[in-house]
């Protein structure tokens, strides 16, 4: 195929697909983004795609609050995204074809599947018409916390940098992580999907695969990241 939404593949190997993804009012998938990666954390291939069923049919994710997701900023997403599509940042498929890329890779590589909150994204996809495949899947949101927001250096890194929730939890996002473990405490996630996979999620993957620890799935729980429960030395 000349299509450039089908070139990258390759023979199977030991690889994970990364996935996020940016939703609209009625919780279908505006953006979505996978990236193949083998064990060292090496792009293999990707996708980029503005979902032609809901791009410009449905209104973006948006709440009343300011900042990325605030309703003031729906027109500069909209017209950051046109722009992505007019310099191939993006390209616009439909549902259906981003599920063929996907069965496609998945008979290839048989890839394990993560996201950061791997079940918002799912869900969303199944919304969407996108049926993830299920066969190994772990939650990079669930794992990074076990191995990271726990340590000391973690709670002293968001206590430091006001890095807390509006419940007084300390924030276990994908962009504190990032700065946790980056150290770049000046990062903004932008909160688009092929983006925040290369610069946040994947990040945080190749941290975790650092680590050589086996996957646990233990369910996030707030209570284990309570501001009341931390002892704080001045």
């Amino acid at each position: 195929m000349d299509d450039p939404f089908f070139k990258g593949f390759k023979m199977k190997k030991k690889y994970t697909l990364i996935i996020d993804t940016e939703t609209s009012m009625n919780q279908h998938v505006i953006d979505f983004a996978a990236v193949l990666v083998d064990n060292k954390g090496n792009v293999k291939t990707q996708c980029a795609v503005l979902v032609s069923d809901f791009f410009r049919k449905e209104e973006l994710f948006y709440n009343r609050d300011i900042g990325v997701f605030g309703r003031k900023n729906l027109n500069k997403r909209m017209k950051a995204y046109e722009n992505m599509l007019k310099t191939d940042v993006r390209l616009l498929r439909s549902a259906k074809s981003i599920q063929n890329w996907l069965d496609m890779l998945n008979e290839h590589y048989q890839p394990s599947i993560t996201a950061y909150n791997l079940r918002f994204d799912m869900d969303m996809c199944e919304n969407s018409g996108i049926v993830l495949p299920k066969q190994k899947t772990f939650c990079l949101w669930q794992e990074s916390c076990q191995l990271f927001a726990k340590r000391r250096g973690y709670v002293a890194f968001c206590l430091n940098n006001n890095l807390l929730t509006p419940a007084l939890n300390f924030s276990t996002s994908a962009e504190t992580m990032f700065k946790y473990l980056s150290g770049n405490v000046d990062y903004i996630e932008p909160h688009t999907a092929l983006e925040d996979i290369l610069t946040c999620e994947l990040h945080i993957f190749n941290a975790m695969k650092r680590q050589k620890k086996a996957i646990k799935s233990i369910p996030y729980n707030w209570r284990n990241h309570r501001l009341r429960d931390a002892i704080v030395i001045v």
